[in-house]
């Protein structure tokens, strides 16, 4: 009853490997990009903390030299 949405290609082995190839290169960029944006947003949250302990740095040390 029911009935194959895609025609049988007769078994090319060209056509398989076409398509996992690919299939591959899908993954390794889709891979990347999503890597790359990881990156962006823990840049984007440890930027902001490394400019805060740097200044609550340079007024401990200020204050410790004033002392």
């Amino acid at each position: 009853m029911t009935q194959d949405l895609e025609p049988r290609s007769g078994g090319s082995l060209t056509s398989g490997l076409g398509k996992k190839a690919v299939a591959l290169v899908v993954i390794v960029v889709a891979g990347y990009v999503l890597l790359r944006v990881a990156l962006h947003l823990v840049a984007i949250v440890a930027l902001p903390l490394m400019a805060i302990v740097a200044v609550v740095g340079i007024i401990w040390a200020w204050n410790a030299l004033r002392d």
